[in-house]
């Protein structure tokens, strides 16, 4: 998470220094390697500091979340999966 925020304030920064998202997304893969955003991401991004987006944090989502993952459901898995071996 924290890379994510690190590379929306890259791409903010870009986006205001007149850098093309092409760009941006090419400096980015050169700096976080493996850990870059998509470039779809960095579109999505510039268009949203183009529309006058200000923050390089999400907007909050509402509604329940797509997962929940927590330490009671992974036991609960595991205990399922290896007690159903023979």
């Amino acid at each position: 998470m924290a890379y994510v925020i690190e590379q929306t304030t890259c791409i903010k920064f870009s986006f205001q220094n007149k850098i093309s998202a092409t760009k941006a997304f090419e400096m980015l893969q050169k700096a976080f390697k493996d850990d870059c955003v998509s470039k779809t991401t960095v579109f999505d991004w510039n268009k949203k500091f183009k529309d006058g987006g200000e923050c390089a944090i999400d907007d909050p989502r509402f509604g329940r979340p797509s997962t929940s993952i927590n330490d009671q459901d992974i036991d609960k898995v595991t205990e399922l999966v290896l007690g159903d071996r023979c």
